[in-house]
């Protein structure tokens, strides 16, 4: 699958939006009254929802207020669930999973701070910090800009080092917040490039992380997009994509490219690359090149990146975070606590539990079970809904429903 869409196609698609003309000044004066007396989130965001901002809104809903009203809503709760603001801020931590707090708490034990404003200073480089381990291995990282000037987002999930949702969905937050300070004048959208060369069924996201990370790109963010470049995807991520994709719209779609078979130099998928990204655009994603450190994604030089990051967001936002990176590793007890998590490990232990017990429930019980009620419920619901049309992903499909069955359930961090 390739789409023809290219920036030079069409660039108020890929780069930016149209100028607001007088009609469409209109529409968004008339939207705000109305977000002011039905949506009264929309005061706490004054700054975000600017005219540009609601114009994006309006375009993705094709000029419905209802629809477009809803649709910012969401994208305000989401906000405030995730305090999107706050992120690199003294109340960012609170945020935090689990682990996160536990490091936290461990931290400011070891170090013994004592002044209420030592100690928020020191709250924001620990959210920075803690984004510096999740995003250790390259598995979401801002690369730079393509050709464009578009800020370039690569996503690699098969690198997974942490286990929780919650960090993964805060380190993507900040990214694409990043990104959009990083964006100049005349452009308005960015770039993804998603690396699945090593996706598998053991090592994709779990729903909930795959379904949130959607609504961010296609909801919370509208009309930011150019382009996503899925590269070198298995059969299997098909399934999956198929699964997910009734979620997004058409016209996000068209800006997707499948990138199959060979890139070398002068092949059509490597000159379609250096349309969409650039000349450089196997050094900038990591594409092709080798594998720096054992478990990190392609091209990945973390001290490079993520100092790069912290640069940008330094200058961008006026926080002083820069030279901090890292202080908690430097902390004998963060030492300790900072371990690595093999994500993949836990997945093939989940899946085998859930096969023996499945296959126990489906000898034993009988139609009557959960296999059998999975498998009933699939073919009611999932197969309409989902468009499933092949034998492999029918029994992807139904895996996923007798997982879901037999406990295996991811529920949503937004609930």
């Amino acid at each position: 699958m390739r789409t023809s869409h290219l920036p030079s196609d069409d660039p108020e698609i890929h780069l930016y939006l149209q100028e607001i003309s007088s009609s469409e000044q209109n529409l968004l004066d008339e939207l705000r009254a109305q977000l002011e007396s039905s949506c009264p989130l929309s005061c706490n965001h004054r700054d975000f929802l600017d005219d540009r901002q609601l114009l994006r809104f309006l375009i993705a809903r094709k000029f419905d207020f209802n629809t477009t009203i809803d649709m910012i809503q969401g994208a305000l709760e989401w906000r405030e669930t995730r305090k999107v603001e706050e992120l690199a801020t003294p109340q960012g931590f609170q945020f935090l999973s689990k682990e996160g707090k536990y490091l936290h708490d461990e931290f400011f034990m070891s170090s013994q701070v004592h002044t209420v404003k030592k100690k928020i200073s020191i709250q924001i480089i620990f959210v920075i910090t803690l984004f510096e381990i999740t995003a250790e291995t390259g598995k979401c990282y801002v690369a730079g800009s393509d050709r464009w000037k578009r800020p370039l987002l690569v996503l690699n999930g098969s690198v997974q080092n942490t286990p929780h949702c919650d960090d993964h969905m805060l380190l993507l937050a900040w990214s694409l917040e990043l990104m959009i300070m990083m964006m100049p004048k005349d452009i308005e959208r960015y770039t993804v490039f998603m690396n699945l060369e090593d996706f598998s069924f053991f090592n994709m996201p779990s729903m909930a992380e795959s379904i949130e990370s959607i609504k961010m790109l296609t909801q919370c963010y509208p009309e930011r997009l150019g382009h996503c470049v899925v590269y070198l995807p298995p059969f299997v991520f098909k399934a999956f994509y198929d699964s997910l994709s009734f979620m997004i719209d058409a016209k996000t779609l068209q800006k997707v490219v499948f990138l199959y078979g060979d890139v070398d130099d002068d092949s059509d998928n490597d000159r379609i690359m250096k349309e969409i990204i650039g000349n450089d655009w196997k050094k900038l994603t990591g594409a092709t090149m080798p594998v720096l450190k054992p478990g990190h994604s392609p091209g990945y030089d973390h001290r490079l990146h993520f100092s790069k990051m912290l640069s940008n967001y330094e200058k961008l936002s006026g926080k002083n975070v820069l030279g901090h990176s890292m202080l908690l590793k430097q902390t004998s007890v963060a030492k300790g606590t900072t371990k690595k998590f093999n994500a993949n490990t836990m997945e093939m232990w989940g899946i085998l539990l859930i096969f023996v017990l499945l296959n126990l429930d489906l000898y034993f019980v009988g139609k009557h079970g959960v296999v059998s009620s999975a498998w009933e419920k699939l073919q009611k619901e999932a197969t309409p809904l989902f468009e499933v049309h092949n034998a492999w992903s029918e029994s992807l499909y139904m895996w996923l429903e007798m997982a879901k069955y037999g406990g295996r359930v991811y529920s949503s961090p937004l609930k």
